[in-house]
């Protein structure tokens, strides 16, 4: 019973990158970009988000920047874990630093699968323009769909 319980969940988490990445997909259609072109902004790296950022690079993303509740990822953190120091040596293609405000900054796409009510208007504005957020904090999102 244990192994079924294991393998359901690790299903469960793959089928919510999938839904993610098709959901992004068709937005980039919509807005005439293409996922190899545009930066890409995951906030909050548990498993969801982990699994939703394999995926997308998997599927040719090239400028993603994640962030934990730490702030940025990058491959100068020695208290990164082996697998967000995995992930961190394939992203941030710019080397930024510092916390989701400055990550977001010229993006193109957010993902959040966080905490509540931590993207503000202003982030939002500072984004690229046709800018997709996919703001999926339960039971509250990162920013009300209103505000976006």
């Amino acid at each position: 019973m244990k192994r079924l319980k294991n393998s359901t969940k690790a299903i469960i988490i793959s089928i919510c990158a999938v839904v993610v990445l098709a959901g992004i997909i068709n937005a980039l259609r919509v807005v005439n970009k293409k996922i190899d072109s545009v930066k890409i902004v995951v906030n909050g790296l548990g498993a969801a988000g982990t699994a939703i950022s394999k995926m997308l690079i998997a599927a040719g993303a090239e400028n993603m920047v994640l962030v934990d509740k730490r702030g940025i990822i990058d491959v100068n953190d020695e208290l990164l874990g082996e697998e967000r120091q995995a992930l961190a040596t394939i992203t941030n293609p710019e080397g930024l630093t510092g916390a989701l405000d400055v990550a977001i900054k010229n993006a193109d796409v957010f993902v959040g699968v966080s905490a509540p009510g931590i993207v503000t208007e202003e982030m939002v504005m500072s984004m690229n323009s046709d800018a997709i957020v996919f703001a999926m904090a339960n039971p509250t999102p990162e920013i009300m769909p209103n505000l976006a």
